[in-house]
């Protein structure tokens, strides 16, 4: 059941549009991801909520998640639910837009439940700084993943050095400026933190993450602090802010993942737009920057010949794929419409294998763009990838982007009429009707009107317990489950928590359910 903290609509998100975990980022304009408790003994937890959010771009409503009660750490975590929902509640949106109209959406959000602040015990004083002969440095290494890897430090005259290693847009050591005000500014905020009595290393119980070290050399004094997930352990915030600041100030963001000031930037420093390290540049924007910035790079004339894997090491493409097909390629996967026409000629398709113009058409689906998915069509894109099918991938993938002509259904309708196979399985057996159970119930009408399989996963079994995972027990919206009781599915079966239907219908307050079902 999910612990709902509002109380009215027993049904509070029917009909709602659900938007996926980059869409949730990219709208995002403020609120923390954490909260702080002095009773927290523990690390690594987090509570999960279901969150509604308005027109305006305000959250109005919020709820503990379903994956949140079923966490075997929620018992521990409830005890902070409150305080974590009240951080929830504080999140503000770009609002959500369709057809260029804000709408009202629902998303799933996750607060960290971290240990108090480990305040200083000793006062050190700051060290007597001389203007312009300090230096302050911040260094992020890389992860187990793809954490960007990059230094950047920060002289007192203002003079910033930059150098980009691994999962960075721009790679190499690049010299610019900052104001003088900024420099003393930031200064100021090491001043105020009193960052020389912080503890040289916060090192959390985890494996895999980047550290962040952040350097201030006073000349004859030098503090280090080393942040390895240090706010999982107690690091003072006043440390993360701090990197942050340095971020901000430098406008690292130029350089890391690219933003509208990148190619001024590179033009500045005599980049070689024609060089295969440009081409590089353009397909790793294309995987991790905005739409934008690939465009302004390709604007700058680099070229679009030869093979993909004489400038890039990437492993996600054929090894035999051009460089303008890769490219193409990328575009279609990230639903970028502009970037695709701009790449898209007559002949770029026939290119390819058939394998991979039937992945772009998987990945077109799962940007959910009609635009696409009708382009890959027309040049012969096949729905029948079994392993990756496009149906499926229109209705799951939560952290695929999403193209600006998003229309969930009109692609469904799509799929269909070209022949998918509405039965195909992913790789834990579920069909594209079961990915459904939170889609729009529109999308789940025209599955079952074209023969979707409404009982499909109802044998599932788990430590010899024998459970549902059909689209009648896994849908949290009763909307849909009145579509599937009336569809014929089977009520008989248990919950995966061994629970009849009609326990869970009284736990999700389904009235009218309960009330066709004669309960």
């Amino acid at each position: 059941m999910s612990a709902c903290t509002d109380t009215g609509n027993s049904n509070p998100y029917a009909g709602l549009a659900v938007k996926n975990h980059l869409e949730m980022l990219a709208n995002k304009k403020s609120g923390l991801d954490f909260v702080r408790s002095p009773k927290v003994v523990f690390n690594g937890n987090h509570i999960g909520f279901d969150v509604i959010v308005d027109e305006k771009g305000d959250v109005t409503h919020v709820s503990s998640n379903r994956d949140s009660a079923n966490d075997p750490d929620f018992i521990r975590t409830d005890q902070f639910r409150s305080q974590a929902e009240a951080e929830a509640r504080k999140w503000t949106f770009q609002p959500f837009l369709k057809n260029g109209k804000a709408i009202k959406v629902r998303i799933k959000i996750s607060i960290d439940i971290y240990p108090p602040e480990i305040l200083p015990v000793n006062k050190i004083p700051f060290p007597d700084v001389v203007s312009d002969e300090f230096q302050i440095t911040l260094e992020r290494s890389s992860c187990y993943g793809m954490c960007p890897d990059y230094t950047v430090t920060i002289s007192g005259n203002g003079e910033v050095t930059y150098e980009g290693r691994y999962y960075t847009l721009v790679e190499g050591e690049h010299a610019y400026e900052i104001s003088k005000t900024a420099v003393m500014d930031l200064l100021d905020d090491f001043r105020k933190s009193d960052f020389w009595s912080f503890r040289e290393k916060y090192e959390a119980a985890v494996n895999h993450s980047p550290t962040y070290t952040l350097t201030f050399n006073a000349g004859k004094q030098q503090k280090k602090i080393e942040n390895y997930s240090g706010l999982e352990m107690g690091m003072p915030t006043a440390i993360h802010d701090l990197e942050n600041t340095i971020d901000k100030i430098t406008d690292t963001e130029r350089w890391v993942t690219g933003n509208s000031r990148t190619v001024t930037s590179l033009r500045k420093t005599g980049f070689n737009f024609q060089s295969k390290e440009a081409q590089n540049m353009l397909i790793k924007a294309i995987h991790g920057a905005p739409e934008s910035v690939a465009i302004d790079l390709l604007n700058q004339g680099i070229s679009l010949g030869g093979k993909l894997k004489n400038v890039s090491d990437r492993q996600d493409y054929p090894e035999d794929i051009s460089f303008h097909a890769a490219a193409l390629s990328g575009a279609i996967e990230m639903g970028w419409l502009e970037l695709f026409k701009r790449l898209d000629d007559e002949t770029i398709l026939d290119s390819v294998s058939q394998n991979q113009k039937d992945k772009m058409l998987a990945d077109a689906a799962s940007a959910n763009s009609p635009f696409l998915v009708s382009a890959l069509l027309k040049r012969g894109a096949s729905v029948k990838l079994e392993k990756s099918s496009p149906l499926i991938k229109t209705l799951n993938y939560a952290y695929y982007p999403r193209a600006k002509d998003t229309d969930k259904v009109a692609v469904v309708k799509m799929l269909i009429q070209a022949g998918v196979n509405i039965e195909a399985k992913d790789g834990i057996g579920w069909t594209a009707l079961q990915h459904a159970n939170d889609a729009e119930p529109e999308i789940v009408s025209i599955l079952l009107a074209a023969g979707a399989d409404v009982d499909a996963g109802s044998e599932d079994s788990s430590g010899g317990q024998v459970y549902s995972s059909s689209l009648l027990f896994l849908t949290e919206n009763e909307d849909i489950a009145l579509l599937a009781i009336k569809a014929g599915a089977n009520t008989s079966l248990k919950t995966i928590r061994g629970k009849s239907f009609e326990q869970h219908a009284k736990e999700e307050s389904w009235s009218r359910v309960l009330e066709l079902i004669g309960k």
